[in-house]
């Protein structure tokens, strides 16, 4: 008899590879296969990412691309759950769902965007915006 027990509980922190630089508060994705020291890869979510294939949001910013595969500096938590503090690309009123708008920032949601959120406040253009992430 086996078992398949999760690596991770729903709503911990995923510690993930950089595969290109992930500034601090941005949503992201996965970027590509795990790495040879069998870290998950993650990249910044790109515009009108959907809300399933959203890992979460960094919670500190990465080394840059030229530091070594096996430096802690490529590697960062991704809050994965609950709300999240990522950077708004414009201003957002509070109770607005929001979409990524590129970069692994968001904006308030525009017909015919995909939402994957709703901002719990209203945040400036620039400011931290507090996301609680649809699964």
């Amino acid at each position: 008899m086996g078992e398949a027990i999760g690596r991770f509980k729903p709503g911990e922190n995923l510690p993930v590879f950089a595969a290109e630089l992930l500034p601090e508060g941005r949503l992201v994705i996965i970027g590509a296969a795990k790495t040879a020291q069998g870290d998950y890869s993650a990249k910044l979510a790109g515009a009108n990412a959907t809300a399933p294939t959203i890992l979460g949001c960094t919670q500190r910013g990465s080394g840059p691309t030229t530091d070594p595969a096996t430096s802690w500096t490529r590697r960062v938590e991704v809050q994965t759950g609950g709300v999240v503090r990522v950077k708004a690309a414009a201003a957002i009123a509070a109770g607005k769902e929001v979409y990524v708008s590129g970069s692994g920032e968001v904006k308030e949601w525009e017909s015919g965007k995909n939402s994957v959120g709703v901002c719990m406040h209203t945040a400036a253009e620039n400011a931290l915006a507090e996301v609680k992430l649809f699964s």
